[in-house]
């Protein structure tokens, strides 16, 4: 984890919690923006697992050998 200096400090939250819907649909986050907006399958997923997940583009999942390594994100 990095933060510039004279940045916000919650853009560094924003960040990793792209980071994290980003390894866990092992998908850019930016791919699930339509599918959890209201009346969709998926709305609301942003409130699970301690709401650590955050919907907006800027995540993307680290592939190693055909597996999710980890994940960027950016803020």
């Amino acid at each position: 984890m990095a933060r510039m200096d004279s940045m916000w400090p919650g853009a560094f939250d924003l960040a990793a919690g792209k980071a994290q819907i980003a390894r866990s649909v092992h998908a850019p986050s930016s791919a699930i923006v339509a599918m959890t907006q209201p009346g969709t399958d998926l709305f609301g997923i942003s409130n699970t697992g301690g709401s650590k997940y955050v919907i907006l583009p800027g995540g993307v999942a680290v592939a190693h050998g055909g597996h999710v390594a980890g994940a960027i994100g950016v803020s």
